[in-house]
């Protein structure tokens, strides 16, 4: 069993941002999760009870209809909530079904939540004690990455390098697939090592039997056809 941002470690830690404090921050439906890292070793771990639920719940209430609705919503307009917000030429209200809200309240409603949830990242990343040494910090997750403006208001919010990975950075159709992704990639690395450690062992020994050489070719073989499948991913 890992812990998501432990296993995302394996995805978005790489050698070129290995070195140093870096970030990772999961936005979900209903917890953000935080890992701060140094030189790869995890050195603060956090979470917060609010997510991408909670912008749904505002809008569902200020709306006045389901919170079901409220997220068919959220997913449909999300993504360009911002322009349709700032187009005059547009009607005042969007809809989705019988289910119609003003274009205005969707917009200020959805971008305070945001505001107050990047917020709260922030503060929970200056308790750590280490803020002014991280280098970098990595968001993911399907609780806000998707919303149109979220770049700009991270930078507003953010005063650090921020990296957002959306779903579609990845080739997956859900944020939570990442965990998966991240044990696979695990595995993925420890059979380069163990196909390694073979090839240095078979160096090292001048005499092999014809037995020896045959179990060796057919370990081999089968690392090599699961690494190379690893491989189209990663």
């Amino acid at each position: 069993i890992k812990l998501n941002l432990l296993a995302g470690k394996q995805i978005f830690l790489t050698e070129k941002n290995l070195i140093g404090s870096v970030a990772l921050v999961d936005i979900g439906a209903g917890i953000t999760d935080i890992a701060l890292f140094n030189n790869g070793i995890v050195k603060d771990l956090a979470n917060i009870p609010i997510g991408g639920n909670n912008i749904t719940n505002d809008i569902a209430i200020c709306g006045e209809f389901s919170f079901l609705e409220a997220d068919n919503m959220k997913k449909i307009y999300s993504s360009n909530y911002k322009a349709l917000y700032l187009d005059d030429s547009l009607q005042d209200e969007i809809e989705v079904g019988t289910i119609k809200v003003s274009k205005k309240l969707f917009y200020e409603v959805a971008n305070a939540r945001i505001e107050e949830i990047l917020n709260h990242i922030n503060t929970k990343l200056k308790n750590t004690g280490h803020y002014d040494r991280i280098c970098s910090i990595i968001l993911y997750g399907d609780g806000v990455t998707y919303f149109e403006d979220i770049s700009e208001i991270v930078r507003e919010i953010f005063k650090i390098k921020t990296k957002i990975i959306r779903k579609n950075d990845l080739g997956i159709k859900n944020s939570e697939n990442i965990t998966s992704l991240a044990i696979a990639k695990e595995v993925y690395d420890r059979l380069i090592l163990l196909e390694d450690k073979n090839v240095v062992l078979t160096n090292k020994n001048n005499e092999i039997s014809n037995e020896d050489l045959h179990n060796n070719r057919s370990e081999n073989h089968i690392l090599k056809k699961v690494k190379d499948f690893f491989g189209k991913i990663f």
